[in-house]
């Protein structure tokens, strides 16, 4: 597993943990609950991916923010921002579009036969 990923899950159940929302796990148990989280959340992201880090990241800062209960992996799942990729789509050259124009004239013209 990822170090990254196991260092933001931890510290996101830390603060949470912290924060003594209703129906926190008790403290004997935070070892195994943190493991059951980083297997939960592990499937959600390609964690190599600091967009998708930075995305769980701010989903404990919601869950924190926003819930009054101390949240299971889904909720903090879904409170996840969706990762879009950010690769603009670049115009073609103008030489290339006007070569991609000539072989379209060219393909309706040999079909005018």
């Amino acid at each position: 597993m990822n170090s990254e990923y196991r260092k933001v899950v931890i510290s996101g159940l830390q603060r949470l943990i912290t924060l003594r929302l209703r129906g926190h796990p008790p403290m004997e148990t935070i070892t195994a609950v943190a493991e059951v989280w980083l297997d939960a959340l592990h499937s959600c992201g390609d964690w190599d991916d600091p967009r998708h880090l930075n995305g769980l990241v701010e989903a404990f800062k919601q869950a924190e923010a926003t819930l009054d209960h101390f949240p299971a992996p889904v909720e903090v799942r879904r409170l996840k921002p969706a990762v879009v990729d950010a690769t603009p789509k670049l115009p073609l050259p103008p030489q290339d579009q006007g070569m991609i124009s000539q072989v379209i004239a060219d393909i309706l013209n040999k079909m005018k036969i």
